[in-house]
């Protein structure tokens, strides 16, 4: 009775197994008109509590809402538009509002109250974007690491002090990270670093590269 029990439980997952394996491949398709994106180059991707999905190019800033394609580009003749149109890099962060980065022209904030953008003081070229503890941000540049707090407005550069420290002097930062600690990882040109946000001392341990090894 046990081998029977077990040889009808093998034909049935061998017949499912086979259903599933033929059913239709995935299929692709084109979204807007080749002309539409400019360049091709993306940058950046993510999508939006509305649906939207928002592309960073380094032809402007588009907006996909299912049908249509927006683009959002460098108009200095308006006031509240991207100054730039070389978008480098995106974030959605907890309250739902997007971050828009660019090459040395500006940090930026999407309104979608009225198709907008607010500006807010970034030096360098932005690379990397993402969110810490209590809603601050921090931003990868060619500069460092810019702490800026939203609400304030206040931006700081906190990797000079912090690497100071350990004698780098990393030339730009390409990527960050914030693990479930809260510990910002952070990728640059000397290598990997892991900030210890401490209650009276931060630690910096960093991981540098070795090419001799």
């Amino acid at each position: 009775m046990r081998w029977a029990i077990c040889l009808s439980l093998l034909i049935t997952s061998t017949c499912l197994n086979h259903l599933y394996s033929q059913e239709a491949p995935f299929l692709f398709s084109r979204v807007g008109e080749e002309e539409s994106w400019g360049n091709h180059s993306f940058n950046d991707i993510v999508q939006d509590q509305h649906g939207f999905v928002w592309f960073a190019t380094y032809t402007g800033l588009f907006k996909y809402d299912g049908a249509n394609i927006t683009s959002y580009g460098l108009t200095p003749s308006l006031p509240n538009r991207l100054k730039s149109s070389r978008i480098t890099s995106l974030l959605l962060d907890s309250k739902h509002c997007l971050w828009v980065g660019t090459t040395a022209s500006g940090f930026f904030r999407y309104n979608y109250q009225d198709d907008s953008f607010t500006e807010f003081a970034v030096p360098g070229h932005i690379r990397a974007i993402v969110e810490g503890k209590k809603g601050v941000l921090y931003i990868g540049t060619d500069k460092g690491i810019v702490q800026l707090n939203p609400e304030e407005r206040k931006a700081i550069n906190i990797s000079k002090e912090k690497w100071a420290e350990e004698k780098l002097n990393p030339s730009q930062v390409n990527a960050l990270r914030v693990d479930s600690d809260g510990n910002l990882w952070v990728g640059h040109s000397c290598g990997l670093s892991k900030i210890i946000w401490g209650e009276n001392k931060n630690e910096v341990v960093t991981f540098p590269f070795n090419f001799s090894e």
